[in-house]
């Protein structure tokens, strides 16, 4: 289901609002609904790893660090 920010650039506020959520341990698909990104999880993903954010996913941990 498309969201109303799925597929825009990505904003300052986005990007803070993204490593709040994941600081406060928020999963990549909560952030993505707070964010309005829900229909492109992945690309929050994406964001999350390009920016060296870990975060959790249906119970485990996952970051660019660790090669995942």
């Amino acid at each position: 289901m498309k969201d109303v920010n799925d597929g825009k650039p990505w904003t300052e506020m986005d990007v803070r609002g993204l490593m709040a959520a994941l600081r406060v341990g928020e999963t990549i698909e909560e952030a993505a609904q707070h964010l309005w990104r829900s229909g492109t999880i992945d690309d929050v993903r994406r964001k999350a790893e390009e920016l060296g954010l870990k975060y959790k996913s249906r119970g485990w941990r996952r970051s660019s660090i660790d090669g995942a």
